[in-house]
């Protein structure tokens, strides 16, 4: 059992003795810390993974899954900030993310424009604005009817929400 000690600014100990309130203190702490990092985006309580090259260089994603670790076995508070895609992607193995897991204000604009169309054309132009992002996702291709627009945006919020971010969940 990790027990804990909290100091003051000048680095002195305060007093108590540690019976489960600071330890479960500083696990609240470290939950909302990381809640709050840039390896996270998304809404308060519905965080996906954000694409930090940094954190995953110096393994803080890493870190991150060892710190909640440690916070669910010493009965601190669990990961609540985590989307639900996020959780059944780390604890089943797999998950079917949704159009509103996408944190990009701008990015999920445009995708819902596209899951909007009802024509062929209106379809195209919708999607003019995310050539560049659908080349770089491997989702260019033509559109022949709504099934093909239906299959497309499950692929971008797939690529987005999981794909793009992968190295993180490994």
């Amino acid at each position: 059992m990790i027990t804990v000690k909290f100091s003051d600014d000048m680095g002195r100990n305060e007093e108590g003795i540690d019976l489960g309130g600071p330890r479960r203190e500083f696990l609240r702490l470290l939950m909302e810390t990381m809640a709050r990092s840039p390896m996270f985006e998304g809404n308060e309580n519905s965080k996906n993974f954000a694409l930090d090259s940094a954190a995953l260089r110096e393994d803080r994603y890493y870190t991150a899954g060892r710190a909640i670790a440690v916070s669910l076995v010493h009965g601190g508070p669990p990961p609540n900030f985590l989307s639900p895609t996020v959780y059944s992607l780390l604890v089943n193995g797999s998950a079917k993310p949704v159009l509103e897991d996408i944190a990009d204000m701008e990015l999920l604009e445009k995708v819902k424009k596209v899951s909007e169309s009802t024509t062929l054309e209106e379809l195209e132009m919708s999607k003019a604005p995310l050539l560049d992002y659908l080349a770089n996702a491997g989702c260019l291709r033509p559109m022949r009817s709504k099934r093909d627009r239906d299959l497309l945006v499950d692929d971008i919020v797939m690529f987005q929400v999981i794909h793009r971010v992968q190295g993180f969940f490994d």
